[in-house]
C-alpha cells in the first residue's frame, strides 16, 4: 500500500505542476474546440483532488525519501508509457504525409517547444523534490479557476457541460460521430502489444 500511495503522489505532482503551467493564468482562452474544452474540463477536475495521494500518504504511512525515490520512478514509468501509448497510436493512425521541408519546419517547432518547456516549466518542477514540498501550496490557484462563478474557466466549463449533457441520449452514453465512431471496432489497448504485462 505504500508503494502504491507514493506512486500515486509521485505522477500527481508532476502532473499537477504541468497543469498549472498549462492554465496559468486563464485556462486554455476562449473559442476552444470540443476536445480542448473537455481537456480544460478534465484538468480543472484534476486540480480539484491533487492533495488526496500527498495527503492519504502523508497520514498512512509517510516518509521523505521513500515518497522521492518511488515517486521519481512513478514518474518515468507513467511517462514511458505515455510515450508508449502514442506510438501505438501514431502507428494505428499515421500521421499524414510530408514534404521534406514541413518535415524540418516541424522538427524545428518540436524542438523549440521542447526547450521553451524545459526552461519555463523545470523551475516550477524542481520545487516537487524537496522536503517542504505539498500540494496545498496550490489552494489559491485551484480556488481562482474552480470556485470563482464569474471565472472564465468556470463559465467555459459550465457551457461545454451543459452542451455535452442535450447530446446525450441517456446518463450513461454519449452520441459518437465522425471519426471516433470508427474506434468501436479497433482493438483495445488490452488487446494489443501495448497492453500491461506484470513485472
Amino acid at each position: 500500500m505504500r508503494f502504491n500511495l507514493a506512486y500515486a503522489e509521485g505522477f500527481e505532482a508532476l502532473t499537477m505542476t504541468a497543469i498549472k503551467h498549462m492554465m496559468e493564468p486563464d485556462g486554455f482562452g476562449e473559442d476552444l474546440s470540443p476536445i480542448m474544452q473537455m481537456w480544460e474540463w478534465h484538468f480543472v477536475e484534476e486540480l480539484e483532488h491533487c492533495t488526496a495521494a500527498f495527503d492519504v500518504y502523508d497520514h498512512v504511512c509517510g516518509g521523505y525519501f521513500y515518497r522521492l525515490a518511488v515517486g521519481l520512478w512513478a514518474q518515468w514509468h507513467f511517462t514511458s508509457w505515455i510515450r508508449r501509448v502514442e506510438g501505438y497510436m501514431l502507428k494505428m493512425r499515421p500521421p499524414p504525409k510530408r514534404s521534406a521541408e514541413e518535415l524540418a519546419e516541424r522538427k524545428k517547432l518540436q524542438r523549440e517547444a521542447r526547450s521553451d518547456t524545459i526552461r519555463n516549466l523545470l523551475p516550477k518542477v524542481l520545487p516537487i523534490y524537496l522536503p517542504s514540498y505539498t500540494p496545498h501550496a496550490l489552494a489559491g490557484f485551484i480556488s481562482l479557476v474552480t470556485r470563482s462563478e464569474s471565472n472564465s474557466v468556470t463559465l467555459r466549463i459550465a457551457t461545454f457541460l451543459r452542451r455535452l449533457q442535450e447530446e446525450t441520449e441517456d446518463e450513461s452514453e454519449v452520441h459518437l460521430s465522425g471519426d471516433c465512431e470508427s474506434y468501436r471496432s479497433r482493438p483495445t489497448i488490452g488487446q494489443t502489444e501495448v497492453g500491461y504485462k506484470r513485472q
